[in-house]
């Protein structure tokens, strides 16, 4: 098992929210069953919570950390 630093980028916040939208069923679910108001909450938390990975040109790139495991069949 070994830990694999990755960064997620994005050209900027309205890209990211774009693509989170289209790959998460979760998140796309919720926002289906809520109102234009409560979506619009739920991105601006999101985004509060990004604030510190949004470069001056607006861009973003959030340090994460993906688990690689390999397993071997014997």
């Amino acid at each position: 098992m070994e830990d694999l630093p990755l960064t997620w980028r994005a050209a900027s916040l309205d890209e990211w929210w774009e693509t989170v939208m289209d790959t998460s069923r979760m998140l796309s679910e919720v926002l289906a069953r809520v109102g234009p108001d409560d979506a619009a909450e739920i991105r601006a938390g999101a985004e509060r919570r990004l604030a510190d990975h949004v470069g001056r040109d607006g861009s973003l790139a959030v340090p994460s950390l993906a688990r690689v495991a390999l397993a071997v069949r014997r």
